[in-house]
């Protein structure tokens, strides 16, 4: 599997592209409509092709060797593809590929204005509720720091003649993280709201070096919906549940998980647990590009304490419909 850099971002600015795409010939050389094919995929830690079933939209950002913007096209197409390939036409020479998929928050947006590699960001808080389930190419799994970071990764070399071929492999960019509630008398008994889940202090954008912000300011927050959970002794019992992706974080962070509710006595009550705690007590360790889910059972005990356990194989037997 060869990892290689693919650009993305949203400058929708007007640039006028010296190149030619295989529709519309007008450009290029005569008797060649492309001289660049690339190949796109996504593999799962396990080895896995999930490409068709986690990758909805691509956009892929070409730099030159000066690290300015080239080319910025979306490939949704790519995803019906038989082959799953994009041909086009470039001027020969050196350029740099970063690729984005799934940014459908921040696809239409432009980052910090720049045209430079070095200056874009993709932001994480458009929406109050959960990032995208962001995908990342180039693959940087299981690549030292030094090497995440080395411009040669990125780069392709489109030779003068001929074609030239490369692959553009994704690797996850989200983590999803789901709260199981047990124990919960407002959501058995559904007489009065339920608690509210926030996930706090996650980066606020990525870079496209796949950096992320030292600004831990972006908060996520939901209502915790019912699901019913078949228990080990065959009963079933109302849970409350709340899913979201979030932008990686690392092993020791700022994030937190708070769960606020409203005692029938009508006082406020919240709860916080940290990150690092909850991935200690579930011996988890995260890295980029780890596709980690994180399942995270608080029950709430009848002295008004509370124990954060990770979540059991139980059976869900009904989730409403909407859950993402």
């Amino acid at each position: 599997m060869k990892a290689f850099k693919a650009s993305i971002l949203f400058l929708t600015v007007g640039l006028a592209f010296n190149a030619c795409v295989k529709d519309d010939r007008d450009d290029c050389p005569e008797g060649q409509d492309y001289n660049l094919s690339l190949y796109f995929e996504y593999y799962n830690n396990g080895g896995e092709d999930l490409f068709a079933e986690n990758i909805e939209a691509i956009d892929l950002l070409i730099f030159d060797e000066n690290l300015f913007l080239y080319q910025q096209l979306s490939l949704d197409e790519v995803i019906d593809h038989p082959e799953r390939r994009r041909e086009l036409y470039v001027e020969p020479g050196t350029y740099y590929i970063i690729s984005w998929a799934n940014n459908f928050g921040g696809r239409s947006r432009t980052g910090s204005g720049s045209r430079n590699l070095d200056d874009n960001y993709v932001y994480l808080n458009y929406s109050p509720l959960s990032s995208d389930r962001l995908y990342y190419a180039p693959d940087k799994r299981g690549l030292a720091s030094e090497q995440a970071d080395d411009l040669d990764f990125y780069k392709i070399e489109v030779a003068p003649v001929g074609i030239t071929y490369d692959t553009v492999s994704f690797m996850s960019a989200h983590r999803t993280i789901n709260v199981y509630l047990k124990g919960f008398t407002e959501i058995e008994d559904q007489q009065r709201r339920n608690p509210d889940v926030y996930v706090r202090n996650l980066t606020r954008y990525y870079d496209f070096f796949l950096h992320r912000s030292d600004e831990n300011s972006v908060e996520y927050s939901k209502a915790a919906q019912e699901i019913t959970i078949e228990e080990d002794d065959g009963r079933h019992r109302l849970y409350g549940f709340a899913r979201f992706y979030v932008p990686h974080f690392d092993n020791e962070s700022p994030v937190n998980l708070d769960i606020a509710r409203i005692l029938s006595s009508g006082v406020e009550e919240n709860y916080r647990i940290d990150m690092n705690d909850i991935l200690e007590e579930l011996e988890m360790e995260v890295w980029d590009g780890d596709e980690a889910v994180i399942d995270i059972l608080i029950e709430a005990a009848g002295d008004g304490t509370y124990v954060v356990a990770k979540v059991p194989d139980w059976t869900v037997v009904d989730v409403r419909p909407g859950f993402n």
